[in-house]
């Protein structure tokens, strides 16, 4: 599996496709997945403390003092977080809908947040793990897939825009 996985991130280095350590092993896992091979798994209590411990290790990076210094700045995070979520639902209400799927699974494989967050939430509340967890693949792949020419793009834009007219 680890050759595979190298390999694939190696062609995909050689393809200039962006993230391409971590996009060609996401490609060998999808296509295993697919065929229905599944090589090892990770035990769930692990999975639960990998959790607590992440939770923990972000925890500590935050200031206590920030909530009274940046009250702006948590106000826009409050802010941008409820817009995130408000479009996430409603994008999650609509494919649902279309495809004619559990609404509450959709909602939750729409969600922004971390793929691991969304698996586990989905199978504490029985809902569609599988899809949940499809669709948290595939947002991953898009946003590495599109981070490095966004920038791109962007870096040209500042460049165009604060260059002196003539």
């Amino acid at each position: 599996m680890a050759l595979l996985a190298n390999q694939s991130g190696f062609i995909f280095r050689k393809a200039k496709i962006s993230n391409a350590w971590f996009l060609g092993p996401l490609a060998i896992v999808a296509v295993l997945t697919l065929h229905d091979i599944s090589l090892s798994a990770i035990p769930s209590f692990l999975s639960l403390f990998a959790q607590i411990l992440l939770g923990c290790a972000l925890g500590s990076q935050f200031e206590p003092s920030l909530a009274h210094e940046s009250k702006d700045l948590l106000i826009g995070v409050f802010c941008s977080g409820l817009i995130t979520l408000c479009l996430s639902a409603l994008m999650g209400l609509t494919v649902a809908l279309l495809i004619n799927e559990s609404v509450p699974t959709l909602i939750l494989a729409t969600s922004p947040g971390g793929l691991l967050e969304m698996c586990i939430t989905a199978e504490i509340l029985k809902l569609g793990v599988p899809l949940v967890t499809s669709f948290q693949v595939m947002r991953l792949a898009v946003v590495a897939s599109c981070a490095a020419p966004a920038w791109r793009l962007l870096q040209a834009v500042k460049e165009k825009c604060s260059s002196p007219k003539h």
